[in-house]
């Protein structure tokens, strides 16, 4: 299978989000190494990767005080962690959620490197 450009990979998320949204409907999206999931509420929109990112980096051997790496690693970029390892943003209608989603699997994908890293 041929690897998609960033472009096409963009028009295959942006698809995948595509109006119209039902109320409270979720909706997973594949980005590259962590699927993204995007839920309506009202005029805003959640993602998250589900805590994928640390949960598959601790089951590699990442450090247990996780947190602080992580939250170093979103705040870089513009996102957030919780305590449960869940990379997320919550966004308002209106903005490109497929760029949001795609910028955001980016994300998670540094916060396991970034934990990977800190185990060695």
């Amino acid at each position: 299978m041929a690897t998609q450009t960033a472009e096409e990979q963009l028009a295959a998320v942006g698809a995948e989000l595509a109006h119209p949204w039902a109320e409270s409907e979720e909706r997973t999206v594949e980005t590259g190494a962590f699927a993204i999931t995007v839920r309506k509420r009202g005029n805003r929109y959640d993602l998250d990767d589900g805590g994928e990112a640390i949960a598959r980096a601790r089951a590699l051997g990442g450090p247990t005080d996780w947190l602080p790496i992580a939250e170093d690693v979103v705040a870089a970029q513009g996102f957030n962690v919780n305590r449960r390892g869940v990379v997320f943003v919550p966004v308002v209608e209106g903005r490109d959620l497929a760029s949001i989603s795609v910028k955001l699997a980016e994300c998670a994908e540094s916060v396991h490197a970034a934990l990977l890293d800190a185990a060695s």
